[in-house]
């Protein structure tokens, strides 16, 4: 029962606020990038892969908007240290490592030579 109130207690909140696992297929991030392709992305459902998870009250989406919005843009965001990133309430360690090394990892293609 406590299982059922809870379900319907993320329900009524509303899409922003259900578990990502609660939405329909199709909806998800990870199940988007499959069938669609990182083109049919937001900046915030590719943020949210990287993060895996949200906090309490926040699915991965709604935070990685938060994150964007705190940092005043993608661009903000990818420039972010790790002091900066462990300062917002409810920061993981091992969330933002991921996120640090996704974005060490573009700085550095980005320096390569095309071709």
């Amino acid at each position: 029962m406590n299982s059922e109130r809870r379900k319907q207690g993320t329900l009524q909140r509303g899409k922003k606020d259900m578990r990502i696992k609660d939405w329909p297929e199709g909806d998800r991030p990870r199940e988007m990038l499959l069938e669609k392709g990182p083109e049919a992305l937001s900046d915030a459902a590719l943020i949210a892969i990287l993060l895996r998870t949200g906090r309490q009250g926040k699915n991965a989406i709604a935070l990685a908007r938060e994150m964007i919005t705190r940092f005043g843009g993608l661009n903000g965001l990818m420039m972010a240290t790790q002091e900066d990133l462990l300062s917002v309430k409810g920061s993981e360690r091992r969330r933002w490592l991921r996120w640090l090394a996704a974005m060490k990892v573009s700085r550095r293609q980005m320096h390569l030579p095309l071709g």
